[in-house]
């Protein structure tokens, strides 16, 4: 995928991520952390450094919007936000390629199948949006 991720999340998302000292709270805080590929400290410095390789990772599919984070955050900032907009992109971007143009799960492309998280057809079900 070829984006502005940070152009994106922007748009989707008023999230203050540049409010981010970058202190680890977040990251100490997340009962789930340990299984994530990026921490939630590491989501914010990709997102502001425009890394779109932030919506490979497991992380955004992993958050439980559970708000230890945010209850932890000296800055205030919600990482369940800033998943659920990363989410949001993730199938916008999965729909304007054509490998998410169905609803029904038998028409989804295999190789999407395969290769994507489960949480991504509850989100799918939740928030899909034709482009």
């Amino acid at each position: 995928m070829e984006i502005n991720i940070l152009e994106e999340f922007l748009e989707v998302c008023d999230e203050k991520i540049f409010r981010c000292i970058n202190c680890g709270v977040c990251s100490a805080s997340c009962p789930i952390s340990k299984f994530m590929e990026l921490t939630p400290q590491r989501v914010i410095f990709y997102l502001i450094n425009n890394k779109e390789e932030v919506l490979t990772k497991n992380t955004i599919w992993l958050c439980a919007s559970c708000l230890n984070c945010q209850a932890r955050c000296r800055k205030d900032i919600d990482f369940s936000r800033i998943a659920d907009a990363l989410r949001h992109i993730y199938l916008r971007e999965m729909a304007k390629r054509k490998l998410l143009s169905e609803l029904e799960i038998d028409k989804i492309k295999r190789e999407v199948l395969v290769n994507s998280p489960q949480q991504l057809f509850i989100a799918l079900q939740r928030k899909f949006v034709y482009y």
